[in-house]
């Protein structure tokens, strides 16, 4: 199943989605996620559900600079409107009363094929988010969010009333803080899949990603690296805190998403992490999977553009504290070291540790708990 939105953030466009496909029916082995370890899939989808991970696929797709949408439902009904899309508006034009002739002349889909598809087209000046079902044919034009999928409802809750509240928002930077929202939000979601494996109940995750809009074009962001940190104890004074077994990378290359998920061992060598690395390549719908060269996992740049780090701490059995703190690529605060392209270690410097008690003080002040249900 599926999670995608298509919202505004500080008045810039974004269209966030999962990477999450399962199908009902014969009980197979699931696929590995960049996220969990086989065992913990396993344990929260039981072959009882019927339920089988079976595909990771991009569903949030650029089709042109001015127009961008993420589909849900059917794989197959969502590869063949998303490939006419690409055929019909591979020239950059796009408004609304092409789309919804586009729509209009599309071919109707079967009841098991059927799809939604949500986005952002730039027509002239104006933006305009939309939502297409196959099943009703209906075409709706907005400037409002929308949502669609097995995890609209959870993204609902937690995020939502934070949206209407930053989406028409004015900075002179409003770009940067747009794409730190939205890292923010995929950094939360992907900790509290680590953490509780909650929205794999609710059949979507996997992994998040969005594109956003850019001086009138719509864009991915490249390199983020994501870490998972357990605050192990916090007072007025102090802070400790440990780094989750767990480091993601994320990176794109010719429209495929490219995450390597590294898992740190219990050994450590020469002071530094070791490390097992594991490579997802994650097409988008309107490509089958195809091989990658194995130089394209690896990348000569001494930093990632972004760090987005999610914060684990635990107040009591009912209360805890999950948030996330985004931090750029060239700081000194911390830094990746990669060996031949390959990541090695962290480093933080000893500003990191006051940074992050300051950051908490905040957060536990204005009583940002997430209550366990």
């Amino acid at each position: 199943m599926t999670l995608i939105a298509a919202f505004k953030a500080f008045e810039v466009p974004i269209i966030f989605g999962d990477i999450l496909i399962s199908q009902t029916g014969d009980v197979k082995p699931h696929i590995k996620l960049p996220t969990l370890p086989d065992s913990t899939v396993e344990d929260l989808m039981p072959s009882e559900w019927m339920r089988t991970v079976t595909h990771l696929r991009r569903k949030v797709c650029i089709i042109n600079k001015h127009f961008a949408v993420a589909w849900a439902g059917n794989l197959l009904g969502a590869k063949y409107v998303i490939k006419k899309m690409r055929s019909e508006f591979h020239d950059g034009l796009i408004d609304r009363k092409n789309l919804n002739q586009f729509f209009n002349n599309l071919e109707t889909l079967g009841t098991e094929t059927n799809c939604i598809v949500i986005g952002w087209i730039i027509e002239k000046s104006n933006m305009y988010s939309f939502k297409w079902e196959s099943q009703s044919k209906y075409l709706m034009f907005s400037s409002d969010p929308y949502f669609s999928g097995s995890g609209k409802n959870d993204f609902f809750t937690k995020h939502v009333e934070h949206i209407k509240t930053i989406q028409n928002q004015r900075f002179k930077s409003k770009i940067g803080y747009a794409v730190r929202e939205a890292i923010m939000i995929a950094c939360e979601m992907i900790g509290s899949e680590l953490l509780f494996g909650d929205n794999l109940l609710e059949l979507y995750g996997g992994g998040f990603e969005f594109v956003y809009l850019e001086k009138g074009k719509f864009r991915q962001l490249n390199d983020i690296v994501f870490l998972f940190w357990t605050v192990t104890n916090f007072d007025s004074n102090t802070i400790s805190f440990s780094l989750d077994p767990l480091i993601l990378e994320y990176r794109y290359s010719n429209d495929y998403l490219l995450i390597n998920s590294l898992r740190q061992s219990a050994s450590y060598k020469s002071g530094n992490l070791s490390l097992n690395s594991e490579f997802y390549v994650i097409p988008p719908v309107y490509f089958e999977r195809e091989e990658i060269n194995f130089n394209l996992t690896r990348t000569n740049s001494s930093h990632p553009k972004y760090y987005a780090n999610f914060f684990f701490l635990e107040i009591s059995d009912k209360y805890h504290i999950r948030s996330s703190l985004v931090i750029d690529g060239k700081n000194d605060l911390m830094q990746l070291v990669r060996k031949n392209g390959v990541f090695e270690q962290i480093k933080l410097t000893e500003k990191f540790a006051p940074l992050i008690h300051e950051y908490f003080r905040s957060v536990v002040q204005n009583n940002i708990y997430n209550k366990d249900l």
